[in-house]
């Protein structure tokens, strides 16, 4: 497989270091019962270890076979026991917990039950795949059996993301589009009726990095860089936002003239009690920082020290997914017998102490 280094996949392993139960720093967050501003308090930053949040990092080494040979990975997603990842060739690779290959989706075509690219996709409860295509409009579903069964044609906007419930769609608009949808939206199934759910209110610069994350039982979260807001959604409904904030973090806009370049919010993992957060910077790594949500606390990285297991792999993709206790990561394969490019992924999973 072709090495792709994302982005920003280190410096998101790297924030689960930032936590450290002693050392941390209250915040002057304020919080009612469905928003919550965490402070940002960049002056007190300290290393930190990583036995300091974590027991164990186990690796599962995904199957590969002619089959199944990964290329450059664009989403992963954890449902129902097992591991979907799409590349660029608009492929969608099924894993189950052991690695072993399932199946894979790869109907890419302009006839009846095929789709031209995957924009985003989803998991529901039985096991079908959606995927939205913006190209022909459409929201094509298809059994876990790789079987095609329907489709939604009602997609006038420009959806960056969506997820699935029994009965709708909930779409995450970034732009301005057709019918000027911005920000997160239900579409009926049946009747193609849209429900706006937030409006989100439009920036000097274009939002990059929003995405729309699983946190299991039919619960969702939102990212909006932009705004540096977590929403948090239960099927169709906001149940509750947190808005990060800071002296040297930018809402609005990227680049501050007046104070050189704002960290924004990059990227996240949410568990019962913790929050991890990346604040991003333009053109580089920037910050890591954990917000306890139960003792309304923050603590910011400096430097971190792996001394659980040094291992010698290369991060390949940060998932924000976080399951039975653990987060997950992608990384490069290491097999002293083969080329790494021929290689898929091995699944990182790092267990948080409980």
């Amino acid at each position: 497989m072709k090495k792709n280094i994302y982005h920003y996949a280190i410096a998101v392993l790297f924030m689960l270091t930032a936590m450290s139960c002693e050392k941390q720093t209250e915040t002057e967050a304020t919080t009612d019962n469905n928003f919550k501003i965490v402070d940002i308090d960049f002056s007190n930053e300290k290393d930190v270890y990583f036995s300091q949040i974590a027991d164990s990092i186990t690796y599962v080494q995904l199957e590969t076979n002619k089959e199944c040979l990964i290329g450059q990975i664009t989403d992963v997603k954890y449902k129902n026991g097992i591991y979907y990842i799409s590349d660029k060739s608009y492929t969608i690779f099924l894993f189950d917990n052991k690695g072993k290959f399932i199946s894979k989706l790869n109907k890419v075509g302009q006839g009846p039950g095929e789709y031209s690219y995957i924009q985003s996709f989803d998991v529901d409860t039985k096991g079908n795949i959606h995927i939205l295509d913006l190209f022909t409009k459409k929201i094509l579903v298809y059994t876990s059996d790789i079987e095609f069964t329907s489709s939604t044609s009602g997609i006038e906007d420009l959806p960056q993301e969506f997820y699935v419930t029994d009965e709708k769609y909930v779409l995450y608009m970034l732009f301005e589009n057709l019918n000027y949808r911005r920000g997160l939206y239900s579409l009926d199934r049946e009747t193609d009726q849209y429900t706006e759910i937030i409006k989100i209110q439009g920036g000097d610069t274009p939002r990059t990095n929003g995405y729309i994350t699983h946190k299991g039982n039919g619960n969702y979260c939102v990212l909006d860089d932009l705004s540096s807001n977590i929403y948090y959604l239960q099927k169709d409904s906001l149940i509750n936002t947190i808005h990060i904030q800071g002296e040297e973090i930018s809402e609005g806009k990227y680049f501050d003239t007046r104070r050189g370049t704002s960290y924004f919010l990059r990227g996240f993992y949410d568990y019962d009690n913790l929050l991890f957060l990346l604040l991003g910077k333009e053109g580089a790594f920037a910050k890591f920082c954990i917000h306890d949500k139960k003792k309304n606390k923050t603590f910011v990285c400096k430097e971190v020290h792996n001394d659980i297991k040094e291992e010698k792999r290369e991060h390949l993709f940060s998932t924000n997914i976080a399951s039975d206790n653990a987060m997950v990561n992608l990384l490069l394969s290491v097999d002293e017998e083969n080329p790494l490019e021929e290689n898929n992924p091995v699944i990182q999973k790092i267990h948080l102490k409980k």
